[in-house]
């Protein structure tokens, strides 16, 4: 199945597409996003592939199954390869990547690779966003307004 693409629909999880990812405070080098609360046709077509998928009991953030999706470089536009895109798929996704927040419903073509160790993992080739949510942001401000 190598090189093989599949199309899945999913919910957009803790995305840090063009902000590095950060453990415990400490930015790793990496950028990424969850997609989660996939379908099990989503399930089977990754399983597939070789990828195992995540699913954390009790989770408090509903997430389901569902796979996380790493780079060492920036998930946008701006690189060699278009990767967001609009609704459509075919349009360049025009916004800034801060605006897909937690919550937005995505189109995604995934591939998967064997890691370093040996592990598959997926890696995302596309993502068209289908139903955009824009993260809450509060600033220091806003805060401190709720605080008084």
């Amino acid at each position: 199945m190598e090189n093989q693409i599949v199309s899945i629909r999913a919910t957009v999880s803790f995305p840090s597409l063009i902000d590095e990812i950060t453990y415990r405070g400490a930015p790793t080098g990496k950028y990424g996003v969850q997609l989660t609360n996939l379908s099990e046709r989503a399930i089977e077509r990754l399983e597939e592939l070789g990828v195992e998928l995540k699913q954390k009991p009790d989770d408090k953030y509903a997430r389901g199954k569902f796979i996380e999706c790493k780079s060492q470089y920036p998930i946008d536009n701006n690189g060699r390869f278009k990767i967001l895109f609009e609704s459509d798929g075919k349009i360049p996704f025009e916004g800034d990547p801060r605006e897909i927040g937690y919550g937005s419903i995505v189109r995604a073509k995934v591939k998967a690779y064997k890691g370093r160790d040996g592990v598959i993992r997926p890696s995302l080739v596309s993502m068209a966003v289908e139903e955009l949510v824009q993260p809450e942001v509060t600033s220091d401000e806003d805060a401190m307004a709720e605080v008084l």
